[in-house]
């Protein structure tokens, strides 16, 4: 059975854990949103970053892709800058 936070594909949303990936996948249930995404589970912060990184550069990169990081502790902003 594949991995349902483990996604690839032309539109994707990349979160940090599967508590993230479980928690959109029920938003998107509970307000009746089609599946046109699917969802990556990175592992953390530093993870989404690296994995955005290389999705963006490679030669067929998806159409759309979306983030879903914590700020955890700090500036927002200093997060908007690793991103």
């Amino acid at each position: 059975m594949p991995d349902i936070c483990k996604y690839e594909g032309n539109s994707v949303l990349l979160v940090e854990g599967k508590t993230d990936c479980h928690s959109i996948l029920a938003l998107c249930k509970f307000f009746n949103l089609p599946q046109t995404f699917g969802i990556y589970q990175c592992g953390n912060d530093i993870r989404i970053l690296k994995r955005l990184n290389a999705l963006i550069i490679q030669p067929d990169p998806p159409e759309f892709v979306g983030v879903v990081i914590d700020v955890d502790t700090g500036n927002i902003q200093n997060r908007w800058l690793q991103i």
